[in-house]
Formats: structure tokens, sequence, C-alpha cells
């Protein structure tokens, strides 16, 4: 019986706030591998927008977490700590595209809280530089002075 798709259905006997008030019971005395888990998920993602963040900074290649990063600080916590706490800095997601992505988000959350800040309704003057290098790569520099 190729494309046949064998549906069961039951009849609901309950009402479905006793059924979600169960799950949530079950859930909650359920051992906390999941919030754990979670946390741990948001601990990665937070110590990547850190290092993505120094790796701007610094003006460092976008590999350089990956391939320096990464392992020194593995070796430090290895030396100092323990192999199980290195382990968990693998989970922390620097590879150059990630990297990357990490920069831009940044870059677009701070322009986005430049451009509230200025349109908050404070007097403002802007000054604008263009100038050229000598490699002929034009550089603008933005001077923004507000009242505080």
């Amino acid at each position: 019986m190729e494309g046949v798709v064998i549906v069961k259905v039951e009849e609901e006997d309950e009402d479905e706030e006793d059924h979600f008030q169960r799950e949530r019971n079950s859930t909650e005395l359920c051992p906390p591998f999941l919030s754990r888990s979670t946390t741990m998920n948001e601990r990665a993602l937070l110590s990547s927008y850190l290092v993505a963040y120094r790796v701007a900074k610094e003006k460092m290649a976008h590999t350089a977490a990956e391939k320096i990063i990464l392992p020194a600080c593995m070796d430090m916590v290895r030396t100092v700590f323990d192999d199980k706490s290195a382990d968990k800095l693998k989970t922390i997601p620097l590879s150059d595209n990630t990297i990357s992505r990490r920069i831009c988000t940044i870059a677009k959350h701070l322009e986005a809280m430049l451009i509230a800040r200025l349109q908050s309704g404070i007097d403002f003057a802007i000054q604008l530089d263009e100038s050229t290098d000598i490699a002929s790569c034009p550089t603008l520099l933005v001077y923004i002075r507000r009242e505080i």
C-alpha cells in the first residue's frame, strides 16, 4: 500500500484544560535536563557573541576565533580545571561564517540604537567629512553632537 497514511483517531473524553494541566505537571516532575541544556545553549550563544565582539573590536580575521581563540581557551580550561569543562567549550559556535553573522547582527543593533536615540526628539548637530587615503579608498567620518 504505497501512499496510504493510516491515522488513528481517539475520542476526547477529557477536558482540554485537564489535559494541559496534567501535561504541565508531568513536565515539571521531569528531571531538569531540558532547562539545563537550554541554559547551556544560551550561554554558548552569549559566548559566541562576546567572542565575535572582541574579534571585531581587534579587527582580527573571522577565522581567528575558531583557529586560535577556541583552542587556546580549551588548553587553558583543561590545564586549570579538567577535560570535561574544556569539552563544554566545543558547544560554542565560532566558525568564520558564524562570527561574520554575529558581527553583522551587533552592527545592525548598534545602528538601530543610534537611530532611535537620534529620533528621540533631542536637538543635534551633524558634521560629515569624506576623504580618500593613499590607496584611493574613500573614508566617511560622521560627527554627531547632541545635548544631554
